[in-house]
């Protein structure tokens, strides 16, 4: 496989201790592992809302 700019994230650790990745090319974008490393899915978020978490 060959690495693409779309897969690049930048990973967030927060004050409540969850871990969030950003996609650095799609402002946006969010992606939500489980405790188990598994990737969630996720409600829709609108953009005003400025900081939505998904829980377990």
């Amino acid at each position: 496989g060959q690495f693409i700019f779309d897969c690049l994230f930048s990973e967030s650790l927060e004050e409540n201790h969850y871990t969030t990745y950003s996609s650095i090319s799609d402002l946006g974008f969010y992606l939500s592992l489980s405790h188990r490393g598994e990737v969630r899915k996720g409600g829709r978020v609108l953009p005003l809302i400025a900081n939505a978490m998904m829980d377990d």
